[in-house]
């Protein structure tokens, strides 16, 4: 049988044991490399024990180790006499408990000793457990010729069958099962998605399935027997069983088993077992490179050929910086476990890559459909909908019915993208990821992107956080690069000058690393309740006249009865309508020129009247305050009378006749400065000469000589300026200000205008 023709796990080893039985297949760190006579030896030592405690081709086994060679033998034995059910080892004996129920688990494999809350778990479910050793030592070795040395072992380890009473399994069960092996259509694996979901759903792929996706993988990358992958992902993922095991099986290559992903090992991984590839998700190829900067690591010369980003888009300056640190070709791929899991792939060079698409469908069909399933065309995004031997039947116990998940017999993956005129996929997130502020539908994958562009910037997720009103807000959380510093409004300019005002994140969030789950991913959809986040909240009124012009145009443009100095335009029930309209409106009080400086940030009406005051818009006359509320009680009438006539006495000009302001620099073009002084003869030259000529400055008395400071005192002040105030003929915008006593005067002012 030649390897293109096995339609099995088992039958695939048995076939690489005969061709080139010496050959490495499995190496570790500190261990000794087993071969492929060795590799065959140990699966058929797990299929007999499987078949002797009464576990076949159609019983489901959990293993549940850490990454290790023993995780790769045990995958491949289990799947070649039984289904293998490869499990997190760090869930909890809870969640082991609901997984063993979910998947109908009826065998449990761990390593000998280990202490994992899943036999807990099996002992409580009257599971049968199996112990593996962890270690696994050769007996015989020597070196070839070849590229690797060559090591030839002769092991067959003792799987140790532990009794749990009332268990089911009987041992006169072997004897029916001991001949039957599994077809390419049984099912091999068992998976539980790892996705951006809320709840992982089980999905069942066949010899069929795994082996057409480690082919197409093996064929798009070009893979042969020199070729060694380096396994830096978790095992009980996709990636792991396919991926990272069985494409280099199919190839006859080699797979450096590690015990996860560790940026600083990865470098002396790459020194000691020369791999010619691996791959990875983007946030570990950040880190990778990350870890570099701060190692101060030189890639040198390496065996690398290529690099492998699967699992997340990967933004387009990372790539770049890879290839330059790496100089090997980063393939950008599309896969998914239910895809078994290989859909798209960039070429390998000479052939033409595209940055920022993953390639074009390797045997696999692929569409690119609105929401009532009919194909668009080149350019235009939409669903994802493929089919191909390498996809699973269907999700198994799932609430979802037949339609969800698949159309006219195209599974729909719930990933938008699209194709362009070359049939290169480019994609643009999940569709469940999307954030929906409002009824705006915002893909967060476009503001990660552009935040990655800026060069404070090494890592950044958005994400939505649930609101009362909207449904959902517009979050990121942003890792910046070393010795960088950049705050949140400044990156919120940024956005504002390259995406719609709609799309830029109402809060963004820093952190020293991204969250990631077991897998390496950045879970969008469940960032917030992991960070414990919700849309913040203000009650505080407008108090200057830009605030309050800006609040009044909010309110009649959204309909709404208040609007807070903090509140944001897409918060209160903004869209993209409703926004022309606010410009409009903005336009007809203030002129198209103004309105066109002052669109760049909407995030809420104090900073869009901060805005416009540093733009020094002349503000529309029906816009300015009316009097305040005079009825409380006033200066009395002696300080009124002791102001003036102070006024008076200075060697300043009073503003006009009977007035309680002095002018200085009354010619002046800017927005005019009104100070109160606690001596303003004595002060108020001075300050006006360093002010300039063209700075009109306006003079009040704070009375500090003539009577005893109180909190009262300043108010009653306040409330006789702003009276007055009221009375001049001054052109917004103005501005305030005082010293001391004076100080306390305006800011009184300021409260009650």
């Amino acid at each position: 049988m030649t390897l293109a023709q096995a339609p099995t796990i088992q039958a695939l080893l048995a076939a690489q044991a005969q061709t080139q039985s010496k050959s490495q297949a499995i190496l570790a760190p500190g261990r000794f490399p087993t071969t492929y006579a060795g590799l065959y030896r140990l699966t058929q030592q797990v299929s007999i024990t499987l078949r002797r405690v009464g576990l076949g081709k159609q019983d489901r086994i959990a293993i549940v180790l850490a990454n290790s060679p023993e995780f790769a033998i045990l995958l491949l034995g289990v799947s070649s006499a039984a289904i293998a059910a490869p499990l997190n080892p760090a869930y909890s004996e809870d969640e082991f408990t609901r997984y063993f129920k979910r998947l109908g688990i009826k065998g449990l494999v761990v390593g000998a000793g280990s202490d994992s809350p899943a036999r807990s778990a099996a002992l409580k479910t009257k599971i049968p457990i199996l112990e593996f050793p962890l270690s696994i030592e050769p007996v015989t070795k020597r070196f070839g010729k070849g590229r690797h040395p060559v090591f030839s072992t002769t092991i067959v380890p003792t799987i140790q069958y532990v009794p749990v009473e009332d268990s089911p399994f009987r041992e006169q069960e072997y004897r029916e099962i001991t001949n039957s092996l599994p077809e390419p259509d049984d099912t091999a694996v068992v998976l539980l998605t790892t996705g951006t979901t809320a709840e992982s759903k089980v999905v069942p792929l066949s010899h069929k399935n795994v082996l057409s996706g480690a082919r197409a993988i093996a064929d798009s990358l070009q893979l042969d027997s020199i070729d060694r992958s380096l396994a830096v992902l978790p095992q009980f993922h996709i990636g792991g069983l396919v991926d990272l095991l069985l494409a280099p099986i199919v190839s006859g290559g080699s797979v450096v088993c590690t015990a996860g992903f560790d940026a600083l090992r990865c470098f002396s991984y790459f020194r000691e077992f020369q791999p010619t590839w691996f791959q990875a998700v983007p946030t570990m190829l950040g880190d990778l490179l990350a870890e570099a900067n701060r190692s101060r690591i030189d890639s040198g010369t390496t065996s690398l050929r290529l690099i492998r980003s699967v699992s997340a888009s990967l933004p387009i300056k990372l790539l770049e910086q890879l290839e330059t640190f790496f100089n090997v070709p980063v393939i950008e791929i599309y896969g998914m476990t239910e895809a078994g899991p290989m859909i798209a792939s960039n070429p390998l060079p000479p052939e033409t890559r595209k940055p920022g698409s993953v390639g074009r469908a390797i045997e696999t069909k692929l569409q690119i459909v609105d929401e009532c399933g009919r194909p668009l065309s080149c350019g235009h995004v939409g669903e994802i909908e493929i089919k191909g031997e390498n996809l699973f039947t269907d999700y198994e116990g799932s609430t979802l019915s037949n339609s969800d998940t698949f159309r006219d017999g195209w599974f729909r993956t719930g990933d938008l993208g699209k194709l362009d005129e070359d049939g290169f996929l480019y994609l643009r997130g999940r569709a469940k990821e999307q954030i929906n502020r409002g009824g705006e539908k915002i893909s967060p994958f476009e503001i990660e992107e552009i935040l990655l562009e800026h060069d404070c910037v090494d890592q950044a997720v958005c994400f939505p956080v649930p609101h009362q009103t909207l449904g959902d807000n517009v979050a990121a959380l942003v890792v910046a690069k070393p010795e960088k510093m950049v705050s949140e409004n400044e990156l919120r300019d940024y956005l504002h000058a390259r995406i719609a005002p709609f799309k830029v994140p109402n809060r963004i969030y820093f952190t020293g690393s991204l969250p990631k789950s077991a897998t390496g991913k950045v879970s969008r959809l469940t960032l917030a309740r992991q960070l414990n986040l919700q849309t913040e909240t203000s009650n505080k009124s407008p108090v200057s006249t830009s605030q309050r012009l800006v609040a009044e145009i909010w309110k009649e443009v959204l309909s709404v009865d208040s609007v807070g100095i903090q509140d944001d335009f897409f918060d209160l029930g903004g869209n993209s309508l409703a926004f022309q309209r606010m410009v409009a409106a903005l336009e007809n009080q203030l002129g198209p020129e103004a309105t066109a400086s002052l669109i760049g940030d909407f995030s809420c009406v104090e900073n869009m009247a901060a805005r416009l005051d540093s733009l020094q818009v002349e503000l529309p006359r029906s816009n300015i305050i009316s009097s305040p509320d005079m009825t409380s009680e006033s200066l009395p009438g002696e300080m009124v009378n002791l102001i003036v006539s102070t006024c008076k006495a200075c060697r300043h000009p009073v503003l006009f006749e009977g007035s309680s302001f002095l002018v200085r620099n009354e010619n002046g073009t800017k927005s005019p400065l009104i100070w109160c002084f606690n001596s303003p003869e004595t002060e108020m030259k001075s300050f006006a000469k360093e002010l300039g000529d063209d700075q009109p400055l306006i003079g009040a008395y704070s009375g500090t000589e003539m009577f005893e400071y109180s909190d009262q005192i300043s108010r009653q002040t306040a409330r006789y300026y702003v009276n007055e105030l009221l009375k001049l003929d001054i052109d917004p915008p103005f501005y305030l200000g005082g010293n001391c006593r004076g100080g306390s005067v305006t800011i009184d002012m300021a409260n009650i205008l």
